[in-house]
């Protein structure tokens, strides 16, 4: 989002809720409920809707294109995959260890990533639950639903199931599909993309978790994995 602005000529004073506490709690005043947020104001736009940013800051021209959306369910999978085996590198005593500037255990965070897949799948098929259950897709505040590491593995994959089975019968006019989210309206294609770089984003953050365990992930993530989606610099941010 940085760079999308610098490279705008974009005036903005940027701010790092890890580093600077009063800062959450004007993001919290706020009421956006997704990073990165920019923000006019009493405004704001998730920084993940490009379209909704450029209208709030008032740039008068076309945001970049979304990734198509089979390229978007592949980079998923592939993600969420590594989270999962990296999930079970985590040693059992450092399981309710929280990460920096967060409320959100190291297990929480492996959970969270699985949860994203989960909540757009609550979107994208009509229905505020998690596949194959019954636990409510909690859209505001931590998950309270916290799995050990090896059940990760076959909650994940029910998960990959629907959303393969959703986007192989979804038409131009679905992915365009306006819902209503926690954090405003936003097409379902929107919301895809926001999944994919929230799953990346959050897998480079446990992966930097068993770096300060002294372990080395299983099959680390690479650069081609964050192509294409708007990563930002720093881990934490």
């Amino acid at each position: 989002m940085k760079d999308h602005l610098t490279t705008r000529g974009v005036d903005f004073i940027g701010i790092n809720i890890v580093d600077d506490d009063d800062a959450l709690d004007e993001l919290n005043q706020l009421g956006a409920m997704a990073l990165p947020v920019v923000s006019v104001g009493n405004k704001f736009a998730i920084g993940l809707n490009m379209q909704q940013v450029f209208e709030l800051i008032g740039l008068d021209e076309d945001p970049p294109e979304l990734m198509a959306a089979g390229h978007l369910v592949e980079r998923i999978e592939q993600i969420v995959v590594a989270a999962v085996r990296y999930g079970g590198q985590l040693p059992v005593s450092h399981h309710d260890q929280t990460i920096p500037g967060r409320d959100r255990t190291y297990l929480g965070l492996t959970n969270h990533i699985v949860r994203h897949v989960e909540k757009f799948l609550g979107f994208a098929l009509g229905a505020h639950v998690a596949p194959g259950g019954t636990d409510p897709v909690v859209l505001r505040g931590h998950e309270r639903r916290v799995d050990p590491p090896s059940r990760l593995p076959a909650r994940a994959d029910l998960a990959f199931a629907e959303l393969r089975a959703w986007f192989a019968e979804a038409s131009a006019g679905e992915l365009d599909r306006i819902v209503e989210t926690s954090f405003g309206k936003q097409t379902l294609h929107s919301l895809l993309a926001s999944c994919a770089f929230s799953v990346a984003q959050h897998t480079r953050q446990l992966m930097a978790v068993l770096d300060m365990l002294e372990i080395d992930p299983d099959g680390p993530l690479t650069d081609g994995h964050y192509e294409g989606l708007p990563m930002p610099t720093g881990v934490w941010e």
